[in-house]
């Protein structure tokens, strides 16, 4: 797997990761923000001509998701490589920023399960749902367990993180690290949970304020 990492380029993985996020988008957008999701979220808050703009509205500016969306990868990728390479460097090994990269890259595709999941949820579980019901869904996820509505808006992000997917995305990219390393899985795993979690820690805290401050 080591091999793999070093050896394989980034632009196939790379290119597969965002062509099925372009799908992901593309079915929810088709399936489940459509025009009657506007009218019976919003009909009782705005006109029905205000609704019709909103609606010419995103379909005018949908595409910038599919613009933007490379970017952010790329942007989270070498954050996460950073973070990794702080970990590398703190445990004394030595492994190429483009290796870390690699392995962000790979780990990603475990993001994609929540979008497949939320796109079936909502298609054939919950067919009635709202705009808010689309953004604040976290499959297998810690907040899930409590009333969102008894919940301090602040709580709900970092609340959020905590899920199996999280956790399956640090194991690999626990496993992967640790193939790059040549060293065991459970010392790979202390790197990531010091490095990758220390930045996740710091991110949900950035989040957090940014909340707070909102709705102060």
């Amino acid at each position: 797997m080591s091999e793999k990492v070093r050896k394989n380029g980034f632009i196939t993985p790379f290119a597969l990761l965002c062509f099925l996020q372009f799908l992901l988008v593309f079915s929810m957008n088709w399936s489940l923000v459509t025009d009657d999701l506007y009218y019976n979220t919003l009909g009782d808050q705005l006109s029905f001509e205000r609704i019709n703009e909103l609606i010419d509205l995103n379909k005018k500016w949908n595409w910038v998701i599919y613009l933007i969306t490379p970017m952010l990868y790329l942007l989270k990728f070498f954050l996460v490589a950073i973070c990794l390479s702080m970990g590398v460097f703190l445990f004394r090994f030595e492994v190429g920023l483009k290796v870390l990269f690699k392995i962000a890259l790979l780990s990603e595709f475990i993001f994609l399960f929540p979008s497949i999941i939320k796109l079936f949820w909502f298609n054939l579980v919950s067919a009635s749902y709202t705009f808010t019901d689309l953004q604040s869904f976290a499959p297998l996820s810690i907040v899930n367990l409590f009333d969102r509505a008894n919940l301090d808006t602040w709580l709900l992000y970092p609340l959020s993180l905590l899920n199996l997917f999280e956790v399956t995305y640090i194991i690999t990219l626990a496993y992967l690290l640790s193939g790059a390393i040549k060293s065991d899985f459970i010392l790979s795993l202390k790197l990531v949970v010091f490095s990758y979690g220390a930045g996740l820690f710091i991110w949900a805290l950035f989040i957090t304020f940014l909340t707070v401050s909102l709705i102060a």
